[in-house]
């Protein structure tokens, strides 16, 4: 569905964030992405959703309309409530609220918030907000949705409650999703496959296919699957670690 070929970014600064990147993502496939802090993994979801552009490279396969994106804070109206905020797309749109309505409440329903669409984020918990910034995400039904660390502020069990969350709302939806994370432990749970960056200028290190079932729980923590899965990626990291930067 979607083809990186030679993609690197470089800014005004002369910084050089991504270089000669190739990268593949298969459609239906649950992507995440892990490397070294500053290694080019957000500057490179801005380029797939099309915020920015690579000064070489070329990145095929799918419309910027059909894209859904969620950053680490959920960054929600303080001053809306939760309707108005999972609206705002299809306001951006020119759509009316009457008929977004069965979009919204579907979505809020999807992520067991329909009952709080009247209230204000600061009455949610952090858990609660980030769900209503996925809700805001999926509500326009994207092909593609871009994830840039949602879950890293939050508390272990929260963060675990909303990892099974998010892979029911993937076996039971139509997307495909590029998920960024610090946490090894959290890709290989998660992922259909990852890829390992290296440090800056970031490019693709490593890929990784983590078999399987997509219905993942306690067991599949335990499994060898999982455990080997962690042990690869724990390995390339840090090889690249040991890289640097140049």
């Amino acid at each position: 569905m979607l083809k990186l070929t030679g993609v690197g970014k470089r800014y005004p600064d002369g910084l050089a964030a991504l270089e000669g990147l190739d990268l593949t993502i298969r459609d239906g496939s649950f992507t995440s992405i892990v490397g070294p802090s500053g290694c080019g993994k957000s500057t490179l979801l801005r380029l797939i959703a099309g915020l920015a552009a690579p000064t070489e490279g070329a990145i095929t396969g799918l419309d910027e309309g059909s894209i859904g994106l969620v950053f680490q804070d959920a960054t929600l109206m303080p001053w809306a409530d939760v309707f108005a905020n999972v609206y705002l797309p299809f306001r951006l749109a020119g759509v009316s609220r009457v008929a977004a309505s069965p979009r919204i409440e579907e979505a809020l329903s999807l992520v067991g918030l329909l009952d709080f669409r009247g209230a204000y984020p600061r009455a949610l918990s952090g858990g609660m907000r980030m769900r209503v910034a996925i809700a805001r995400a999926i509500a326009t039904k994207p092909r593609l949705l871009l994830m840039d660390e949602p879950f890293a502020a939050l508390d272990e069990i929260t963060r675990n409650k909303l990892n099974d969350d998010l892979l029911r709302l993937w076996r039971e939806g139509d997307f495909t999703t590029i998920f960024i994370t610090h946490s090894v432990f959290e890709s290989v749970y998660l992922s259909t496959d990852i890829a390992v960056m290296t440090a800056r200028p970031g490019r693709i290190f490593a890929r990784y296919e983590i078999a399987g079932p997509t219905a993942r729980d306690s067991e599949f923590r335990a499994s060898a699957v999982y455990l080997d899965g962690c042990r690869a990626v724990s390995r390339d990291l840090e090889r690249v670690m040991s890289m640097g930067a140049p």
